[in-house]
């Protein structure tokens, strides 16, 4: 923009013409003030066929590897796009589009159905034998400082 200062000139192309900063990203969801947090669920996804068909992106592309010229005509590859999730799930091994697309829907549900699996706790466990190991050489350490700090020649028994 000509005429305008430093400040308010916009440096990179992408950023022009936007009259707001970028909202700031945290790693946790932060409810407004006054209302209790909400506890971190996991999102569910829906795994029957008639929601997914809705919700993916179907692409069909041609297939790596062998086959010649009806492989490199006929694009039976098959790349399933889920953006509620992010996942992406791929089938090419079969010659027919149809088959693959329904290999592809599989990969998807079972991906699918492993995102809803609700996560096992953790078993707390006691210390390894190497962690007391280690703390047991510090502690020593700490003694040997400790002692080296006495008086020479003071007993150890002072009655």
């Amino acid at each position: 923009m000509p005429g305008a200062s430093a400040g308010e000139r916009d440096s990179h192309p992408k950023t022009s013409g936007r009259s707001e900063p970028l909202p700031l990203i945290t790693g946790r969801d932060v409810p407004p003030a006054g209302q209790p947090p909400r506890p971190a669920r996991p999102r569910r996804f829906a795994t029957d066929m008639a929601t997914l068909e809705k919700e993916v992106e179907v692409e069909p592309y041609r297939g790596p590897g062998p086959g010649g010229q009806r492989k490199n005509r006929k694009e039976t590859a098959v790349r399933l796009t889920h953006p509620p999730s992010g996942i992406t799930v791929v089938a090419a091994e079969r010659r027919s589009q149809a088959q693959n697309r329904q290999v592809a829907f599989q990969r998807l549900i079972e991906k699918l159905d492993r995102l809803n699996r609700p996560r096992k706790r953790r078993i707390p466990t006691g210390p390894s034998a190497t962690a007391i190991r280690r703390a047991r050489e510090s502690k020593e350490r700490v003694s040997r400082k400790k002692r080296l700090r006495q008086r020479p020649g003071a007993s150890e028994d002072t009655d």
